[in-house]
């Protein structure tokens, strides 16, 4: 089992522990200054990811746009074959669910 296949409370539980056991560390061998300057090495780091995840997150957005707003174009389209009202009204069903489905994605 990999650790990315973890359950994420794990994960976070194992941050801690190392998190901590880094801290103790560096307060056992440096004391409270070095102690400070980890601290602060840490939450920079964190704020950096935390940053670049945010900047990924807009990027991905910004390039399913398009194809969102093409899907949406051509999904309203019905096809001229189906002539029955009960077979376009199944049809307009599906579509409906089909947008809800893009929506939620």
């Amino acid at each position: 089992m990999s650790l990315a296949e973890l359950p994420a409370a794990v994960k976070l539980g194992i941050a801690g522990v190392v998190l901590a056991l880094v801290l103790a560390g560096a307060f056992f061998l440096g004391g409270l200054g070095v102690l400070l300057i980890c601290l602060a090495g840490l939450v920079l780091i964190a704020i950096l990811l935390l940053a670049f995840r945010v900047v990924l997150t807009k990027i991905d957005k910004k390039k399913s746009n398009p194809f969102l707003a093409g899907l949406s174009a051509n999904s309203g389209a019905t096809p001229q074959g189906i002539s029955d009202p009960s077979r376009r009204a199944r049809l307009d069903d599906l579509n409906k669910a089909f947008s809800a489905g893009v929506e939620r994605f």
